[in-house]
């Protein structure tokens, strides 16, 4: 059934839709009058006629006068009006509102004190002393007579009393007027005369009246608490009124207490305090608002006078655990943000209101989980925000420290109140206090550690249970250091008892521990360690002993966490490093975490800081802290000083050599799976050792492979011709041997800091297994190929022609691995060529160039990626070497890229295009600074071979959507031209797209542009295109449209226009055509101006290969979508490629 409105609801309808006290946008220099005219002319509402005719009478009264249609005369006629009787209260309303609305328009100053005070005077009659004497009868009428009563008090002097009395008295008034709307409008200027008040005289008399009305008012309140403690059920119900009101006076308090006088606050909050404590929830909430208010806006000594008070309230306020959970939280943040304050103003204070508030809130920590949630979070920030980040440079009898101390005492107690595993709230707080303080939770943590300790051992075991609790003591770990940990909880063995203490902490050592001593480890945990292993073998065969040897296990596991940035490698790196020979020798369970520990050591110290000292900021903490991601964040921050890090490499590089020589013969000596940490080692540890004794421990490796060695020091590493004399009879070949692949992959660690003679060494092993062609050591040959001209370029400049010839006479690998490392060759040669070539006759480059180009082609998906991936490193390493200069080596490829687009075949044609796609994603930029990029590849359009269109309208793509609308606008003449034609072709998704590209020039540049552009006979394609963007047509008919009007304008080499299925038939009908197109050989002529065989296309398609001594390859046919295959026209390029066919 539908409602019908009653004429009260019809009022407020009216009212709300079109209020003038509300609007704005009114012109000071026009005449409002006509203003209002203008605007409300076309409404219907009673309240817009009365004030159209109140507008014109006011207007009538002004011209009669000959005085200005200004705001000023408009305000001074209508108060006057409003200073006679009204008995109609439509009509004063109306001039109520209409006063409103010019009274905002006066410019400040205009209107004399005296004046305004008179006016002000005028309108607190109308308002009536009492609400029934109101002249006006409205609410919105009410509002508006409150708002120029506000806005004329700006007016009056402010420094005299006198003056601003009435209208301020008359607003703190009608601040608790029941209508919200004009209680609001109240407030809001009230607030705004307190803070224009300066003068002590006018501030002291308007808090004095403030104080008054709160004082009404606490009576009721106190009563009304009285009452509910009393009945909490009906009496509460009967007095909902004069809680109300109550509830409206706590809302004048809130906005007035920044801006009274300091006697006054105080008094406010000892009221507001006794509110507080009442038992009426209804006040709770606006006496936390008014203390929230005077904390955000008040500063000074004020505040420190009245914290002491507030804390401690609010601080027996949560304490309640009858109080509402969110009224908890809120006082909960007060009392953190007064702790904030008294902090920043009074440390003396805050120092003996800390433990007062930090315990109220930490008494939350135990409640239900959202409520201790949140007090977590406000725990955290508390101990961020005021606690400094220098603690360890405080004084120990300084007022921080003490705050810190009866802080600790406080989390101490608390822990000795529970029973069991305190829960992640809790911890999480530990975790922040522990790293806030660092090295000086020794002092003030370290009974908090113990009882934590002590926790842990009598919890079950159960790892979730105690996840937490391990994280908390890591961060004690991280804060403290592993060593006063472990002095305070230490890790020990009784051996003749077989009994042992605190191993629980193992795995909380192994992860949390950083920036610790090698000396400690080699004096403290090794003892451990080796005495629990003698133990073990003594009862080696029962349940202890595999215990005791697990233990063991776990200690030496250690290892690795204590050589993250220790901090005594200069000095304990002697003893550690004789340490390490024995155990790599003697416990081939420990080589691994050997190794990754030496290469932590070489790293961390090779990685030197920019400045001469490691400068370390503090990290900082949020409520959403994360353990783990502080550990990662302190880790690389972490640095040694160039000073120290020098000093720790020389004591590294003393015992380098002998650990070099270790971890070689145990690299040898290992299983496949066990040797990527030794070989990493070894890389590191090459790395700063001499090189010739590098070389010798290499060569010394040889001499267990008699076949490796013979070719090392034979003088012609062909393998045909390799001295196989010198071979036993017994060894096996390259391909049944794996010792080729092991020597090479060690020879790839070790060629960072290798010398010319131990480069040369290298690559004679690399080329006689790249020549062999064993597919089992192939990639670990390329690999090391790509090492050797990765870390020295000077060795692609000695023998760049030689390298080429080698991997361009190679046939491409079948193994993915292989095919990888050989196009990272490929890519460094290609990358050092251009950038020192001057040679325009060199024919390297193409030759490198082209081998990448056919990889975009490859059959599997794995190598395509992988060529894309070369060409992103190309670009990467070309363009910033480039700069602006044209003919940098950024510039030279891409000149090359395009020497491709007139290659013999759309197959190298298309892949030349994919490549210039990818430049343009990677650098929009390119086709600004080489424009005929653009129109070289649009240009193509105009041929026939299906492969060649897809990558070209696969590149517009890329160009229409990396490109900004005003660049893009230079290319459009191409791009429409170009695309336009094919717009009528469904056929392999030709028609789509072109419309995907338009689509997106369309959004870029605007349709009106590209209308333009457009060929007529193309306006009623785009049109649809246009409109099937915004939604108005299906693509459906967008694909139907004009497809007979545009498939004429399509270009065809021919006479006849031929169908899809003609061209079909015709193609299936000669099987001898056929065979002879397949068998075409085609020379390919490379921009450099040699001719050289470029690549074989096999039956299937884009699959081709590398032949050395053979003719160019099988070119893939053409395909045509529009004639048969046999009409095929070949067309030369600037290349000067031309083609021959053979019968």
């Amino acid at each position: 059934m539908k409602h019908t409105p009653t004429a009260g609801e019809q009022s407020k309808g009216q009212e709300a839709q079109m209020d003038p006290a509300e609007s704005t946008g009114f012109d000071p220099t026009v005449d409002i009058s006509s203003q209002l005219m203008q605007r409300y002319s076309s409404s219907s509402a009673p309240q817009h006629r009365h004030l159209m005719a109140t507008a014109a009478a006011v207007k009538s009264i002004l011209l009669e006068d000959s005085l200005p249609l200004s705001p000023l005369c408009y305000f001074a006629a209508t108060i006057n009006a409003l200073s006679q009787p009204q008995n109609d209260a439509a009509s004063a309303s109306a001039l109520a509102t209409f006063l409103s609305i010019v009274l905002s328009l006066v410019p400040e100053d205009y209107i004399n004190p005296e004046k305004a005070a008179e006016a002000a005077a005028i309108l607190v009659r109308v308002l009536g002393s009492e609400e029934g004497e109101m002249v006006v009868g409205s609410a919105s009428s009410a509002r508006c007579v409150v708002k120029c009563l506000g806005i004329l008090l700006g007016f009056c002097d402010l420094e005299d009393w006198d003056s601003v009395e009435l209208p301020f008295q008359t607003l703190l008034k009608w601040s608790i007027d029941k209508r919200p709307k004009v209680r609001k409008c109240a407030l809001v200027y009230l607030e705004n005369a307190l803070k224009s008040f300066q003068s002590e005289t006018v501030k002291r008399k308007a808090s004095i009246l403030v104080m008054s009305l709160l004082e009404s008012y606490m009576s009721i309140a106190v009563k009304l608490g009285i009452i509910q403690k009393v009945d909490e059920s009906g009496s509460e119900r009967q007095c909902e009124t004069e809680q109300l009101d109550v509830v409206h006076a706590l809302s004048v308090v809130r906005v007035a207490l920044p801006y009274i006088c300091d006697k006054s606050i105080k008094k406010t909050i000892l009221k507001l305090i006794e509110l507080l404590d009442s038992r009426s929830s209804t006040f709770t909430r606006p006496v936390l608002n008014a203390i929230e208010a005077l904390l955000e806006k008040v500063e000074g000594g004020i505040i420190v006078q009245v914290a002491e008070d507030i804390i401690d309230a609010l601080s027996s306020f949560i304490s309640s655990e009858t109080n509402p959970n969110d009224s908890i939280i809120s006082a909960a943040n007060l009392l953190k943000i007064s702790l904030d304050k008294l902090h920043s103003e009074d440390t003396d204070k805050w120092n003996k209101s800390l433990s007062v508030g930090v315990n109220a809130i930490a008494g939350l920590l135990t409640r239900e989980d959202e409520v201790a949630s949140k007090s977590s979070n406000i725990l955290k920030n508390l101990i961020v925000d005021q606690l400094s980040d220098d603690i360890e440079s405080q004084p120990a009898n300084g007022e921080e420290s003490k705050g810190i101390t009866s802080m600790c005492s406080t989390f101490m107690e608390m822990l000795d109140s529970l029973a069991g595993i305190p829960n992640e709230h809790t911890l999480a707080v530990l975790s922040v206090l522990f790293l806030k303080l660092g090295r000086s939770s020794c002092s003030h943590m370290k009974n908090i550690v113990l009882k934590l300790a002590e926790i842990f051992t009598h919890a079950d075991g159960n790892k979730h249970d105690t996840v937490h609790l391990q994280n908390s003591l890591g961060c004690a770990v991280v804060a403290m250091g592993a060593e006063n940990v472990l002095r305070l909880v230490p890790i020990s063995f009784d051996e003749e008892n077989s009994t042992y203490a605190n191993m629980w902490m193992l795995p909380i050592l192994k992860k949390y521990t950083c920036g610790a001593s090698l000396g400690y480890f080699t004096e403290h945990i090794v003892p451990i360690a080796q005495s629990l292993q003698k133990a073990s073998r003594k009862v080696k065969k029962s349940v202890t002993g595999q215990d005791l040897q697990a233990l063991a296990h776990g200690l030496w596991g250690l290892l690795p966490a204590f050589c993250r940035h220790p901090t005594d490698v200069s000095k304990s790196f002697q003893s550690f490093a004789k340490l390490m020979l024995v155990q790599l020798k003697k416990d081939a369970s420990m080589r691994e975490e050997i190794a990754n520990s030496l290469q932590e050591l070489v790293k961390q110290n090779k990685c030197l800081p920019k400045f001469d000292a490691a400068i370390v900021e503090p990290i900082k903490h949020s409520s959403g802290f994360s353990v783990d991601d502080y550990l990662v964040e302190k880790r690389n921050l972490l640095s040694y000083s160039k000073k120290a890090a020098i000093k720790n490499i020389k004591a590294l590089s003393l015992y380098s050599n002998e650990l070099l020589l270790a971890l070689m013969t145990v690299f040898l000596n290992s299983k496949p799976a066990k040797r990527s940490s030794l070989k990493k080692a070894i890389s590191c540890l090459a790395s700063i050792s001499d090189s010739s004794v590098t070389k010798k421990i290499f060569i010394s490796s040889l001499e267990r492979f008699p076949s490796v060695k013979a070719v090392s020091v034979s003088e012609d590493s062909d393998p045909s011709n390799a001295l196989l004399s010198d071979v036993p009879s017994d060894s096996s070949t390259i391909g049944e041997n794996s010792q080729w692949s092991l020597m090479l992959d060690l020879a790839s660690s070790i060629v960072e800091r290798a010398d010319e003679d131990l480069v040369g060494l290298i690559f004679k092993l690399t080329k006689h297994v790249l020549q062999a062609g064993d597919g089992k050591c192939i990639t670990e040959a390329y690999y090391t190929l790509s090492c050797v001209l990765e870390e020295h370029p000077w060795f692609c400049s000695l023998k760049m022609d030689e390298l080429v010839d080698l991997i361009m006479g190679l046939k491409a690998p079948a193994d993915i691995s292989s095919f990888s490392n050989r196009l990272s060759c490929l890519h460094l040669l290609l990358v050092h060529s251009l950038k020192s070539s001057s040679d325009v006759e060199n024919t390297k480059p193409f030759l490198i160039l082209n081998d990448i180009i056919l990889a975009l082609k490859d059959s599997r998906e794995e190598a395509r990626k992988i060529a894309y991936d070369v060409l992103l490193k190309l670009s990467s390493c070309l363009v910033n070497s480039s700069d602006a200069d044209s003919d940098g080596p950024y510039y030279k490829l891409i000149s090359m890229i395009m020497g491709y687009l007139s290659g013999p075949s759309p197959h190298i044609t298309s892949a030349a295009i994919s490549a210039l796609s990818m430049f343009v994603f990677k650098e929009p930029e390119l086709c600004v600074k080489v424009p005929h990029v653009v129109s070289s590849v649009a240009s193509l359009l105009q041929t026939k071979a299906v492969e060649t269109i897809k990558a070209v309208l696969g590149f517009i793509k890329v160009l229409v959507s990396s490109l900004e609308a005003k660049d893009l606008q230079n290319f459009l003449p191409a791009i429409i031209d170009g695309v336009l034609p094919w717009s009528s072709i469904s056929r392999h998704h030709f028609r789509s797209k072109v419309t995907v590209i338009l689509e997106i020039v369309i959004r870029k540049c605007g349709f009106p542009t590209i209308k333009s552009a457009t060929p007529e006979r193309y306006q009623s394609f785009i049109r649809k295109v246009s409109q099937n963007r915004h939604g108005n047509t299906t693509s459906k008919e967008a694909d139907s449209a004009d497809a007979k009007t545009q498939l004429s304008n399509v270009p065809i080499n021919g006479s006849k226009k031929r169908s899809y299925e003609e061209t079909n038939n015709n193609r299936n009908g000669s099987e001898l055509q056929r065979n002879k197109r397949r068998n075409q050989i085609q020379d390919f002529q490379s921009p450099g101006g040699t001719r050289r065989n470029v690549a074989g296309f096999d039956k299937k398609p884009n699959k081709f290969k590398h032949n050395n001594n053979s003719k160019a390859g099988q070119n893939q046919r053409e395909k045509r979508f529009d004639r048969p295959s046999s009409s095929i026209q070949k067309r030369n390029g600037p290349t000067k490629g031309r083609f021959s066919r053979k019968s």
